[in-house]
Formats: C-alpha cells, structure tokens, sequence
C-alpha cells in the first residue's frame, strides 16, 4: 500500500508530465521522459492513465 509521500510523488510526476504535454503539444513520450528526466515506462504509463481520463487526445 503506498504511503501518503509516494502518493504526492506520484501526483507531482503526473502533473509534471500534463503541464509539458500543454506546453508542447504533440511532443513525444520519449521528449518527455528525457526532458523531465523520467523513465520511459513512467512516462507511458502516466500518458496512457490521461488517455483513459480524457484529459488528453
């Protein structure tokens, strides 16, 4: 069970990767994950959570 840290954590990342999709769009998951110094896998996952949520297209 992740713990109240790991969960912000992961909150910030999410926001991190939203607010560089909104700032270039159309970038790709590889731009991202090197741009914000992520793991590619972190990076899709994120990604394929928004697509599901329509928070992206």
């Amino acid at each position: 069970m992740p713990d109240q840290s790991s969960s912000r954590d992961a909150q910030t990342t999410r926001r991190r990767v939203l607010r560089e999709i909104w700032a270039q769009p159309g970038t790709s998951r590889v731009s991202i994950a090197q741009t914000l110094s992520l793991n590619k896998s972190t990076v899709t996952k994120i990604v394929t959570d928004l697509l599901e949520e329509e928070m992206i297209q």
